[in-house]
C-alpha cells in the first residue's frame, strides 16, 4: 500500500502508482545498460590516433545534423556509420 492509496479517491492514485512502477522499470534497465556501457568503456584504450578519429567522426556527424536530408539521416543513425566515414 503506497501513502497515495490510502488517501481518499485512491482511484486517481493506481494510474499515478502505474506510472511510477514504469519510470522505476525504465530507470533500472537504463542503470543496467550504463553498467555495461561502463565496462565496456574501461576495456578500450583511447590512443592519440583513436581520439583524432572520433574527434573527425564527431565533426562530419555535427557538420551533417545542421540542415539533414532523410538519407543523411539515415546514415548517421545507422549503426554502421563507421563504414561511411573517413577512418
Amino acid at each position: 500500500m503506497t501513502i497515495l492509496s490510502s488517501m481518499p479517491g485512491n482511484a486517481s492514485a493506481k494510474p499515478i502508482n502505474a506510472e511510477i512502477k514504469s519510470v522505476k522499470k525504465q530507470r533500472d534497465g537504463l542503470t543496467i545498460e550504463k553498467r555495461g556501457l561502463e565496462l565496456r568503456l574501461s576495456q578500450v584504450q583511447v590512443t592519440p590516433d583513436l581520439h583524432a578519429r572520433i574527434k573527425r567522426q564527431a565533426t562530419e556527424i555535427r557538420a551533417k545534423l545542421r540542415n539533414p536530408m532523410y538519407e543523411q539521416k539515415r546514415q548517421l543513425f545507422s549503426s554502421d556509420y563507421r563504414s561511411h566515414s573517413t577512418e
